[in-house]
């Protein structure tokens, strides 16, 4: 009886998991969908080697998207990332590099080296309070994340921002 009643507990737990993660996917999608023409997502990027929430290529650069939908105050202390002042239960900065490595190791591929892709992590339902950078990764609400993209210089024509965006699409496992 114990058996099933964690079973059931288990599946209650991951149906509201899947729908938290919805509700954020569509609040996702309605962020990049406002960001200024000539902005391009890739979502669910799979080179082979694992999933990327996300690549932004724009005006603004490169970015690999990391997207979470963690509640609470998020913060850094220097060395990790913190929700209400404990460790998450993962490395997220880790993983966001990892993945920005992933998608320059495959833009070097195709001779682009410039503007180099830059790791981000997007929180939907968080408060930021992170000053800065946490280990070079820019950690923003994602709320924020237009006037994010706003402060920063441009680095790419519209035209170098479609081609980019056409061969990391392309370089996507289904």
């Amino acid at each position: 009886m114990k058996y099933l009643e964690q079973r059931g507990t288990t599946g209650v737990t991951r149906a509201m998991g899947a729908d938290k993660e919805a509700v954020c996917e569509k609040a996702f999608g309605a962020i990049f969908d406002s960001l200024p023409e000539g902005n391009f997502v890739v979502h669910d990027f799979n080179p082979g080697k694992g999933n990327i929430d996300h690549i932004l290529i724009g005006p603004k650069g490169i970015f690999s998207l990391e997207t979470k939908s963690h509640t609470g105050e998020v913060t850094f202390d220097g060395n990790k990332l913190l929700r209400n002042g404990k460790p998450f239960e993962q490395d997220f900065i880790k993983q966001a590099w990892a993945n920005c490595f992933l998608v320059r190791e495959i833009l070097t591929q195709w001779g682009i080296t410039t503007p180099l892709p830059e790791p981000v992590i997007l929180f939907a339902d968080a408060i930021v309070k992170v000053q800065g950078r946490a280990k070079g990764v820019d950690i923003v609400s994602i709320r924020y994340l237009p006037k994010f993209l706003e402060r920063l210089p441009n680095r790419l024509s519209i035209h170098e921002a479609g081609r980019i965006y056409n061969r990391i699409g392309a370089a996507s496992i289904l």
